[in-house]
């Protein structure tokens, strides 16, 4: 279970010093009393009721919203967007909430809000995480703790924190996630929030558990749970219930999991969370199958199946089924019940076979998928060029018919003309970009990335495979791992038009933290103006040549540290990426064979119209430099 923290900002505002009226009761105020303090407290009391009830807290804050207008109530108009973000994220309307959110941030520039603005980012890395892209979810916290740490707020801050350990959980980067959910907890007792503390705790709880530290998960989720129940937040405490009965199965305590799973469904009955209430039942039911009750656990399989018909969720649908063919099965014959056991552990077997052709398949597929687009994008500028050319010969004929005062016009239309033609062009380039991106995430990174997930199961479940079998398999999934990850950087590269020197930093940042080793210390900085634009050719060249570096570096230079530099000066763009290796000497009498990691760099750097400089000599570590002027 993760508890992910969006951010309340009504508490740095006004503290909890307002009144706690009901929103119910708020809304029953007429149009002349809806001042300042009435559109304070709708703001504050959302936080205590959106667990309660999202869809109403919903309806209120829109209503508020109606009269944030002018000078007085229009200054709340960025803190109900926020909580409206907050309200969609927890009804799981993803699309709502990104919207509510990248509204919160325009408003919050206008007025230059810096808390608000903050809050909006950590929500919006929120979103992404729901999309499992969980590298731009990380940006987003990143730069929202960026701004909190700079304005000095503590609770806006403990919830980047916990969210960029949920990261790394997810991860199953455990050891790296543990410093940020007690950092997490450290903030909440100063700032005395017993909502973060109640977070940290439970995830806290999951991490040694995931870890294998069984009384220090028990102890931590008892001290959620008693936290959880002092605040009356029931859908948190739904959700703990369910994550404490999920660690006593692990430990094989049935009786005890069926009694957390009671309160539970219970719980998520009264609150209407239907989705969460067929999680529970199915978990109830296995539960039931062990403890030997299984009219009880067909029961509770029959209920979860009813709920599911409403459900959007595949992976939970496909569970039940599962569970109620076996369960079936079982109660006519258990001898049956075996044979089917054996047959499905048949199946995925010959799924385990047929992976490493699948991961190949799927290549295949995307590289040629690209090299379509790229085709595709070719014969726009083709076309766009025949346009601009005709355009000119038309102007061409019309300055020699018309006088020198039409000229001038003539021209001055061509150039309206032109302007117009390239807008044209850019905006279907643009669109064609976006159409790649989706695709290309939608359809073959997803296909990657549930292969890699399939092959993690699969490689747990074959405790047996040793010597070349569990060798290709590790390998299989590490190059499934790292075409996922070059998929995502391409998407990144051609989403967007423009990118920032900031933006480059944070994303060689996030590559060099998941690719280089542990015992590497690394570093970035980057200086001068960071705000610079580069556009996503010299964007996408930059970070290919620095994973072409790093990959260098982890393959020759028996290097311990490695430090980049992103430097702007006088508009110009300076790369650097130099190691403590062993360097290497690159006089060509003295090297027998080619760099081709070097002659790659080279021939991106030439792309772009850069300069590059390779700086070494044995035993004195090894630098690339790359500089250009960005148009």
């Amino acid at each position: 279970m993760f508890i992910r923290i969006p951010f309340f900002i009504y508490l740095c505002l006004w503290g909890l010093s307002l009144s706690a009226q009901s929103l119910d009761s708020l809304l029953q105020i007429g149009p002349a009393g809806r001042d300042s303090i009435w559109m304070k407290s709708i703001i504050s009391q959302s936080f205590r009721e959106v667990y309660k009830g999202p869809a109403f807290t919903s309806h209120a804050l829109k209503e508020a919203l109606d009269y944030a207008k002018g000078p007085v109530l229009g200054k709340f108009k960025p803190n109900l967007l926020v909580n409206l973000g907050i309200a969609a994220d927890v009804q799981n309307q993803s699309d709502s909430a990104f919207y509510y959110n990248r509204r919160a941030m325009a408003a919050a520039r206008e007025i230059k809000d810096t808390l608000v603005y903050a809050s909006a980012l950590n929500n919006i890395g929120l979103v992404h995480w729901n999309h499992e892209v969980l590298d731009s979810a990380l940006i987003y916290f990143q730069q929202s703790e960026a701004l909190f740490t700079r304005i000095r707020f503590k609770k806006g801050l403990a919830s980047c924190l916990n969210n960029i350990g949920l990261i790394y959980q997810q991860q199953n980067r455990y050891q790296e996630a543990m410093p940020y959910f007690r950092r997490t907890l450290s903030l909440a007792r100063e700032v005395e929030s017993k909502y973060f503390e109640v977070s940290a705790y439970a995830n806290m709880a999951d991490n040694w558990a995931f870890t294998g530290q069984m009384d220090s998960a028990l102890a931590a989720f008892n001290l959620a749970i008693d936290l959880e129940v002092a605040s009356e937040n029931y859908y948190g405490l739904a959700r703990l219930y369910h994550s404490r009965a999920t660690f006593y199965i692990q430990a094989k305590h049935y009786e005890k999991a069926s009694k957390d799973l009671h309160r539970a469904m219970r719980i998520n009955q009264i609150i209407g969370n239907e989705h969460m209430l067929a999680s529970n039942q199915s978990v109830m039911a296995f539960v039931q199958q062990k403890l030997g009750h299984f009219d009880s656990a067909y029961h509770y399989l029959d209920q979860a199946s009813l709920l599911k018909k409403d459900l959007n969720d595949f992976g939970l649908t496909t569970k039940i089924k599962r569970q109620l063919i076996s369960l079936k099965v079982r109660r006519l014959d258990t001898l049956i019940y075996q044979e089917l056991s054996q047959m499905l552990k048949q199946v995925d077997s010959l799924q385990e076979l047929k992976l490493s052709e699948k991961v190949l398949e799927l290549q295949t597929q995307y590289e040629t998928e690209k090299k379509e687009r790229q085709l595709r994008l070719q014969a726009l500028e083709l076309e766009n060029a025949r346009r601009k050319s005709r355009s000119e010969r038309q102007l061409a004929l019309s300055l020699g018919l018309f006088t020198l005062v039409l000229a001038a016009s003539g021209f001055g239309w061509y150039r309206y003309r032109k302007k117009l033609s390239d807008l044209a062009y850019q905006q279907a380039l643009q669109k064609e970009k976006t159409r790649i991106s989706r695709d290309l995430h939608d359809h073959v990174g997803s296909q990657l990335t549930s292969i890699q997930m399939r092959m993690s199961m699969v490689f747990h479940e074959v405790p047996q495979a040793t010597g070349k079998t569990k060798a290709e398999m590790d390998h299989l999934q590490e190059e499934a791992r790292q075409t996922v990850d070059m998929l995502r950087d391409t998407i990144w590269a051609i989403n967007q038009e423009q990118f920032s020197l900031e933006d480059l930093s944070l994303r060689l940042q996030n590559y060099a933290k998941r690719s280089l080793p542990s015992n590497l210390e690394f570093s970035i900085s980057c200086d001068g103006h960071k705000d610079l634009m580069l556009n996503s050719l010299v964007a996408l060249n930059l970070f290919r040549m620095a994973q072409e570096a790093f990959q260098n570096i982890q393959k020759h230079a028996k290097a311990t540290q490695v430090h980049v530099k992103l430097k702007e000066q006088a508009g110009r763009v300076t790369l650097n990426i130099s190691d403590n290796g062993i360097g290497s000497d690159l006089s060509l009498e003295n090297n027998e064979r080619p760099h081709y990691g070097l002659q790659n760099i080279q021939d991106r750097a030439k792309e772009i119209q850069a300069k590059v400089q390779f700086i070494s000599r044995p035993g004195n570590g090894f630098a690339v430099e790359v500089q250009l002027r960005p148009k």
